[in-house]
């Protein structure tokens, strides 16, 4: 069972198992192997702290709280296309209370998932070489319109979501906007520009 709680335009997410298993959240992509229950919500990365060791963040930063029992696996959403090479520079970011920072290597890489055996809870993120070339991911466009201002101009936002990003956590970033359904998810990568914009 998943409760999602918003205080002060912080998304908090609760997840309980009945029983211990393999269990997914449906809106951050998370896989729990546990029993028990659990409490997290995404935190702002320390730029600096993983600049100062080659790497910049590949998706949210998690703050996790055990509730009950154990968690003993972690699946991570990544937006990585794994067929394309952009898997191989993943590493995760396990940070500490005290903010000190180390980087695991992933028990095993899916096409959707960074798996992770974990003992204890803090904060885990997927991390990525600075120096890692570009590589396609999976991602989806987001559209926000804003209603005509005082001289009767109206905007219109394109956003471009990671998948591994929760879409609720934009949509509270753009507030002040009406966001327009798109269909499918897409794969974005890097292309070379032309003069005539094609």
């Amino acid at each position: 069972m998943l409760f999602k709680c918003n205080l002060n335009n912080c998304l908090f997410y609760r997840f309980q198992c009945p029983s211990a298993g393999l269990f997914q959240c449906s809106i951050t992509g998370l896989v729990f192997k546990m029993e028990g229950g659990v409490l997290y919500r995404t935190v702002h990365w320390d730029r600096r702290l993983l600049s100062q060791s080659g790497k910049r963040p590949a998706g949210p930063l998690f703050k996790f709280t055990c509730l009950k029992w154990s968690v003993c696996q972690l699946h991570i959403q990544n937006c990585e296309i794994h067929s394309e090479g952009g898997c191989d520079f993943l590493s995760v970011a396990h940070v500490t209370d005290d903010d000190s920072m180390e980087f695991l290597l992933p028990h095993e890489t899916t096409e959707t998932h960074v798996i992770l055996n974990i003992t204890g809870f803090c904060k885990y993120g997927i991390t990525k070489e600075q120096e890692a070339p570009v590589s396609p991911i999976r991602a989806l466009v987001l559209l926000f319109y804003q209603l005509p201002d005082d001289n009767n101009r109206t905007t219109l936002n394109v956003l471009l979501l990671p998948r591994n990003v929760d879409i609720d956590e934009a949509l509270l970033l753009n507030h002040d906007s009406v966001f327009q359904t798109i269909s499918n998810p897409l794969t974005v990568c890097k292309t070379r520009r032309t003069r005539n914009g094609d």
